[in-house]
């Protein structure tokens, strides 16, 4: 009982959050609009959902071989604007954007929320806090 209540919390708190980031609602291309930033446990507990968020890895082929959130799919960073046309299909989910550290997935989290996505988050900690959390990493 404990867990789902802390689970519908967390569910509750990054959804606000969210909100809150995206402009309650805005159209996400509009001027003044900011990325939202989402923690490890918030993540895990969105892609808990159904349908669970886009995951986008920006970081390079080699990175991502070398192990990606499961699911993740791979557009590095340097990529993103000519292939950005590829999300398209993604539009109605919340994307969720992540490298390494945190800095790469922010710049291109910022590129998807301009180009009319109208719900980008970017993980903060990235793979790095992914790995530290003991969560299942893909090859």
């Amino acid at each position: 009982m404990r867990t789902m209540v802390k689970r519908e919390a967390t569910l509750l708190a990054v959804l606000g959050t969210m909100l809150l980031a995206l402009g309650c609602g805005g159209d996400g291309g509009g001027k003044g609009e900011t990325v939202s930033v989402i923690t490890t446990e918030e993540l895990v507990a969105l892609l808990e959902q159904d349908p669970p968020p886009f995951l986008l890895d920006v970081r390079t082929p080699g990175e991502y071989g070398q192990g990606h959130i499961p699911g993740a799919v791979l557009i590095p960073d340097y990529a993103l604007g000519e292939r950005v046309s590829e999300l398209a299909k993604y539009g109605d989910r919340t994307v969720v954007v992540y490298c390494e550290v945190g800095s790469r997935s922010a710049a291109a989290a910022k590129t998807l929320l301009e180009k009319g996505f109208p719900h980008v988050a970017n993980y903060r900690g990235s793979m790095r806090a992914w790995r530290r959390a003991g969560l299942e990493v893909e090859r």
